[in-house]
């Protein structure tokens, strides 16, 4: 019952932050999520273009998309990678991911990070790092990177160059996802691809 009344609480405030933003844009009678721009059309085309390892679209979201580049090092360390794979039951010899990290943790990673100009603080965000591991299709990447709990980056896509995380987007205490993220996550996954 709490649960449930916090998530209204949460979903009225979302509300009321995307309305006040959108009145204080001056995009009266403009659905909160729509984008009055022309040039994001342009954006986006421009971003597709890119020599970008990936493409997106944003679609007419109100979002500004940003990029970030760490060593792949820093989203993630070996203990995190045991824990995940024990949450969604998959086994590994010992020491498998002091190996895996090791490939890991000098690797380039682009962080794309999609943010809601609508919403205060949702952000979704996309990760690509090389595929040094040599994984042949998404079920051998999954085996080593999926998470099975909220709040963490998922495995998309890959292929034999890259692999693509996204996420996370959703409150960790009962994985409801927040409404601008949970937009955003809707109209870019399907466009996500590999060039």
């Amino acid at each position: 019952m709490k649960k449930k009344r916090l998530l209204t609480v949460l979903l009225a405030a979302t509300a009321l932050i995307s309305l006040s933003a959108c009145q204080q844009l001056g995009l009266n009678g403009v659905t909160p999520g729509q984008s009055t721009d022309s040039a994001k059309v342009t954006q986006d085309k421009q971003f597709l273009a890119s020599k970008e390892p990936i493409g997106f679209a944003t679609g007419d979201l109100a979002v500004t998309v940003s990029t970030e580049k760490v060593k792949a090092g820093t989203l993630f360390n070996t203990q995190g990678m045991k824990d995940a794979a024990t949450e969604c039951g998959t086994t590994h010899p010992e020491g498998y991911f002091d190996g895996l990290f090791s490939k890991l943790q000098n690797a380039d990673a682009t962080i794309y990070k999609i943010k809601s100009n609508l919403s205060l603080d949702e952000e979704y965000d996309i990760t690509v790092i090389p595929n040094t591991f040599g994984y042949a299709d998404l079920a051998a990447f999954k085996k080593d990177f999926d998470v099975c709990a909220a709040g963490g980056n998922y495995p998309q896509t890959m292929d034999k160059n890259w692999l693509v995380l996204t996420g996370p987007c959703g409150a960790a205490y009962d994985n409801t996802p927040v409404l601008a993220c949970a937009n955003i996550q809707q109209v870019v996954d399907p466009t996500i691809k590999i060039k």
